[in-house]
């Protein structure tokens, strides 16, 4: 197996899957979640990677394709396996941190900040977008 093999199918779509966990997490359904996927690798192919290396197809079909399925069949299922747990071990944690980084920094950031925020994300069905963004007061 080569590295290009292994950056363009294994790591591409671990964070395609990274992207889709985000958007489950914060309230978007199966497809939405594969959109919002796809438009962030865009984001990413023709911003920061397009600065070293021009976009290619399959990085842009590749990583919201295999995150969506990785993401949808593999880290979703597993993390809602370890959430179900009465008792989290450090493994249980590991697994959560490798199955959504972005959670997991999002975490760290509000422990650091004192604050416990809400946010969701969604697209009715009639149309448009909304944003809820919550922090409670104390």
């Amino acid at each position: 197996m080569t590295t290009a093999w292994a950056v363009n199918y294994i790591g591409h779509s671990y964070f395609g899957a990274t992207y889709y966990i985000r958007a489950r997490e914060r309230g978007f359904d199966r497809i939405d979640s594969f959109l919002y996927a796809a438009f962030a690798s865009a984001l990413y192919e023709f911003g920061v990677e397009a600065i070293f290396e021009r976009p290619s197809y399959q990085d842009l079909i590749v990583t919201p394709v295999g995150g969506a399925l990785l993401g949808g069949f593999v880290f979703e299922p597993f993390g809602n396996w370890i959430r179900r747990k009465p008792e989290l071990k450090w493994y249980d944690h590991v697994g959560l941190i490798a199955t959504d980084p972005i959670g997991a920094l999002n975490y760290m950031a509000e422990s650091l900040l004192g604050i416990k925020s809400d946010i969701r994300v969604g697209i009715p069905r009639s149309g448009g977008v909304f944003v809820e963004f919550r922090i409670p007061l104390k």
